[in-house]
């Protein structure tokens, strides 16, 4: 048990990955849950007045700019990884992004059937860590063949 996967001591990087990611995506699912409401509480006969459409937009691209930053740190992410490659149980690290994914993928699920809201938009941001998880799986894969 000292050497498992959820031991945030020795791995210091992935206590970080994980509460990043974990603020970044629980802000997305609030703005994106925030977005709707607001779409279903101020849409009239299917239209959107003018001062409506840009606090919509507004939310739209604080959500993008999330995006990007889960990019970023997806990305630095793996660079560690590699950079590490030695010193790092690559099972270990996919596990921790699959059980992330599963659990965020689960989130999203219970949110859109609590708020109605199409599943697609409250998961998009997660192929990003699903790619992450996929990356890190093939890379290590790769590795044992290879020694």
């Amino acid at each position: 048990m000292k050497d498992s996967v959820f031991n945030f001591k020795k791995y210091k990087n992935s206590r970080y990955y994980l509460l990043f990611l974990t603020l970044i995506n629980s802000i997305y699912l609030f703005i994106e849950t925030s977005r709707f409401q607001y779409i279903e509480k101020y849409s009239l006969n299917g239209q959107i007045q003018k001062e409506h459409y840009q606090y919509i937009s507004n939310l739209s691209k604080m959500n993008n700019v999330l995006v990007i930053f889960m990019i970023l740190i997806c990305l630095a992410y793996l660079v560690v990884l590699f950079v590490q490659r030695n010193k790092v149980n690559g099972i270990k690290h996919f596990l921790l992004n699959l059980i992330f994914c599963i659990v965020f993928t689960c989130v999203s699920y219970f949110i859109s059937f609590v708020f109605t809201i199409p599943i697609g938009n409250l998961i998009q941001q997660l192929v990003i860590l699903y790619g992450t998880t996929i990356i890190v799986l093939l890379y290590y894969t790769f590795n044992k063949i290879k020694s």
